[in-house]
């Protein structure tokens, strides 16, 4: 999914607008990531996805089997191309956020730095949820 972001634009109205464009996209998952990034990117091959990828996990993660509880817990993400950033609820039911990188093209820290400015841009965010995007301050955006 891909969003238009204008200075204009609060977080409230883009959040108004991914939760509509991810209302249509659930209608169309029968397709698998690496066939659609064939589709949508060809020059790539091998059905990669270029640049950074967000997964937005909408799940429960608390299951009932008939009185016996579970959780569902992500252990690995799988390799990664680029950047992924993968959001879901924790076990305390607050956002989880898991930043994985591509060693071959960033360094050991970067994924924790970026974690960091992500969660100060996010929060800056939270506070102002009315406030013209450009007004805000933005944190040095990766690569």
């Amino acid at each position: 999914m891909r969003l238009t972001v204008r200075g204009a634009d609060t977080f409230r109205s883009l959040l108004r607008a991914a939760a509509g464009e991810l209302t249509l996209l659930r209608r169309h998952q029968r397709l698998r990531g690496e066939e659609l990034a064939r589709e949508l990117w060809p020059q790539y091959g091998g059905g990669r996805v270029p640049g950074p990828l967000v997964n937005l996990r909408p799940f429960e993660t608390e299951l009932d089997f008939g009185g016996i509880r579970g959780r569902v817990v992500s252990l690995a993400s799988g390799p990664v191309d680029d950047l992924s950033v993968s959001a879901a609820a924790g076990p305390d039911g607050r956002l989880r956020l898991d930043f994985d990188a591509n060693p071959a093209l960033y360094e050991d820290a970067e994924p924790a730095r970026f974690a960091h400015l992500f969660t100060e841009d996010l929060a800056a965010l939270c506070r102002a949820p009315d406030v013209p995007v450009a007004s805000l301050r933005a944190s040095p955006v990766p690569h």
